[in-house]
């Protein structure tokens, strides 16, 4: 094999990978997550061994393959999501950037780029909400037929009306599109979050000289982001009814419950990780935490919302 074709492969071999799974996020928008956790660790690496124009024609190709099976429009969105986070994640650890500083910016361009996406394609975004709206008030009187046949309404005096039913589902409706700012905030961030530890793991696996790596267990934000969520009730409480304000409100309230849900876990698993017992006990402990899932969420944020102000892990001034 000459040395010009080998030096084609890799940067091929990752475009059409990416590709393939930025194709398949998109074909299959239940699996869209899952995909979304590693899709841009094979052009990470590619820039870590062999440099940003090689990582640069990888994201090309990978736009090309969604081009060509999907459209031009849905290409151009994978390069900029994917794009954008793997070229900028392969520059940090190809400068040895230290893990902390380059999972912060790694979550900054990710979260950036989705509002950027989301703001874009705004337009099609309210077409699309409108027409699930619309199929919405099509199937209710289905829908409500349905929960009369479970038992759900009209059965006591103390369960739902079928008109509160209604009243319910369409309320349920409406907050879920307005908290889409929200969620793809959140999800920019377990993304940005989780390539970045996939791409360490392999890259570690292949005997790469990388930055010291941070457990989840130090995990920890700085104690003027408890703000996030002052100011996120302020607007909800006092912002007009469906408004700027209210709307900005119920999102930065959304986020500030997954950060603290996320450094909640983070403290849980620095104790697990210190607390001297026998494995099989804190596997107990994890399953008891999985089944009692509303009350663990909610202690794990209550930990999570309060940690950066009363610091529980007593971590010193080096790990924040």
């Amino acid at each position: 094999m000459s040395a010009r074709i080998s030096s084609v492969i890799p940067w091929v071999s990752a475009g059409l990978l990416t590709g393939l799974f930025a194709l398949t996020g998109n074909s299959f928008p239940g699996m869209r997550i899952i995909f979304s956790l590693f899709w841009a660790v094979p052009t990470v690496y590619l820039i870590r061994r062999y440099g940003l124009y090689q990582g640069t024609l990888a994201i090309l190709i990978a736009g090309i393959v969604v081009s060509l099976a999907i459209d031009p429009l849905n290409g151009l969105i994978a390069m900029l999501e994917i794009g954008s986070l793997a070229l900028v994640m392969g520059l940090l650890y190809k400068n040895a950037v230290p893990a902390r500083r380059a999972m912060l910016v790694s979550v900054f361009v990710a979260v950036t780029m989705q509002l950027m996406i989301l703001g874009a394609t705004y337009g099609h975004f309210t077409t699309e909400a409108s027409e699930v709206q619309r199929n919405m008030e099509k199937h209710l009187d289905e829908m409500i037929a349905s929960y009369r046949q479970a038992g759900l309404v009209g059965t006591s005096p103390e369960g739902f009306s079928e008109e509160g039913m209604r009243q319910v589902l369409r309320q349920s409706s409406i907050l879920a599109w307005q908290l889409v700012p929200g969620t793809a905030i959140i999800l920019a961030t377990l993304s940005a979050l989780a390539n970045y530890r996939f791409a360490y793991r392999y890259m570690t696996s292949r005997q790469m000289a990388l930055p010291e790596d941070i457990s989840f267990g130090s995990w920890r934000f700085p104690w003027y982001v408890i703000w996030g969520m002052i100011a996120g009730l302020f607007f909800l409480l006092f912002g007009e009814e469906n408004g700027v304000l209210n709307l900005l409100g119920k999102n930065m309230v959304l986020v500030s419950l997954f950060l603290s849900l996320l450094l909640g876990l983070a403290v849980l698993s620095y104790y697990l990780s210190r607390i001297s017992m026998p494995g099989f006990l804190k596997i107990v402990l994890v399953i008891f935490l999985v089944f009692n899932g509303i009350i663990s969420v909610a202690l794990l944020t209550i930990v999570g919302l309060f940690d950066p102000v009363v610091n529980f892990r007593r971590l010193e001034a080096k790990t924040q």
